[in-house]
């Protein structure tokens, strides 16, 4: 009982999300508090695939943050997005898994496009973790995207 009553909930979650993002969310006005829950909600779902092991799932992730940061959904104080993305560019390098001696979470593609959406968002939040790619990743392409990503976020100084 307690399984269906869950599963309700998570469709009628789901369901909202849908409605809230065809309708409320594309006009300029104030988020409601159910709105801002609900908008919650469909970042903790992203959250969720970021952080799971399958990489096409790692994939749709930064596709549909790209729709976010292009769209500019997303901004330089956004912080949850950022940890997001943060993660995903570390991942296999400086965050592992391993099975054995072998690392299960090396995605050098997820680890380059999430750098470069760091870039994008440019929050100066974000240099510490471009710096460590800079420095740890084997991967040329992604020492690439964080050195260029580092030039768009550039200095106060």
């Amino acid at each position: 009982m307690k399984r269906e009553t869950l599963r309700a909930n998570f469709a009628l979650s789901i369901l909202a999300v849908a409605v809230a993002a065809t309708g409320a969310f594309g006009q300029d006005r104030e988020l409601t508090v159910e709105e801002l829950f609900l908008r919650d909600i469909e970042f903790q779902v992203l959250k969720e695939q970021a952080f799971s092991d399958d990489r096409e799932g790692k994939i749709d992730v930064l596709e549909q943050l790209r729709e976010m940061v292009d769209g500019g959904e997303v901004g330089t104080d956004d912080l949850q997005i950022q940890f997001v993305l943060e993660y995903l560019s570390l991942e296999g390098t400086a965050i592992r898994i391993l099975e054995g001696r072998s690392v299960v979470n090396n995605f050098p593609e997820v680890r380059r496009q999430a750098t470069q959406l760091l870039g994008e968002v440019g929050s100066v939040n974000s240099t510490p973790t471009l710096i460590a790619i800079l420095l740890r990743d084997e991967e040329s392409m992604v020492r690439a995207e964080a050195a260029f990503a580092l030039g768009e976020i550039g200095t106060d100084d």
